[in-house]
């Protein structure tokens, strides 16, 4: 599986900024429309605000998400945030935290959760 690495090409300091926000995807073809449509949008990064895959403990689930997602992660950086769908059915947010790296230790958290 490919990995991305972002810089950011505007200043720091330019506005505005266009933020993609969405969240609660799982694998329909809403999902993937939406996730079409955020691409489309052409924003500076998103935030993915939980419940990325509804994988739910089934590995192949969360790889078929990621084939999805990448239709923007592979555009602009994306920062998540876990849901209750990363903790339960014994995933105990361990797929996640592989799959999707915060930069909690940049920020002095603790916790990958919190960042």
């Amino acid at each position: 599986m490919p990995k991305y690495y972002y810089g950011s090409s505007k200043p720091i300091d330019l506005y505005p900024f266009k933020l993609g926000l969405t969240g609660d995807v799982g694998q329909t073809d809403v999902s993937l429309e939406s996730m079409a449509a955020l691409a489309a949008l052409e924003t500076d990064a998103v935030l993915f605000v939980g419940d990325l895959s509804y994988a739910d403990g089934w590995q192949d689930v969360w790889d078929t998400f990621g084939r999805a997602f990448e239709t923007i992660a592979s555009k602009v950086p994306v920062l998540t945030t876990g849901g209750n769908h990363e903790l339960q059915s014994g995933e105990n947010w361990l797929p996640y935290y592989l799959r999707y790296p915060t930069p909690y230790s940049q920020s002095e958290s603790p916790d990958p959760s919190y960042w």
